[in-house]
């Protein structure tokens, strides 16, 4: 789906209508139900990639929070480093299969970056996934 179409900005819309009429308490679940659809409608390689590197992020994150409580910092590094690795070949993948995901670069350095903050403990892991996944693939952003 194309950024500046009627169908992204139809789309749009029924977004809004269907997140003001939801009680506040599960508008989120809207937004996620929305934001796949969204990468659903771009393709099913944007959908396969943002959940495989979603779920690899999630995991590490929540390695990555146990470690700091643990006070490991060895392991903290490592858990890093292997989350950035996984998150970067999976971009570099995407890109030699020549498939490239709507924001793809945007996507992963947000990913990165969402990482880094919960080394350094600025952030407390996500442990709701689908609330993660929201956070990941909110689609007016990416």
């Amino acid at each position: 789906m194309q950024l500046i179409s009627a169908g992204f900005f139809a789309f749009l819309a029924v977004t809004f209508i269907f997140y003001y009429l939801c009680p506040k308490k599960h508008r989120w679940v809207i937004l996620s139900g929305f934001s796949f659809a969204f990468y659903a409608f771009s393709g099913y390689v944007s959908l396969v990639f943002i959940l495989i590197n979603s779920l690899s992020s999630y995991a590490f994150a929540l390695c990555l929070q146990k470690c700091r409580k643990e006070g490991s910092g060895f392991a903290q590094k490592a858990n890093l480093t292997s989350a950035v690795t996984v998150t970067v070949c999976l971009w570099v993948f995407s890109r030699a299969m020549g498939a490239h995901p709507l924001g793809i670069s945007f996507y992963s350095l947000r990913v990165i970056s969402y990482l880094f903050e919960v080394k350094r403990g600025r952030l407390e892991a996500q442990r709701n996934f689908l609330k993660y996944l929201l956070f990941t693939a909110f689609f007016p952003i990416s």
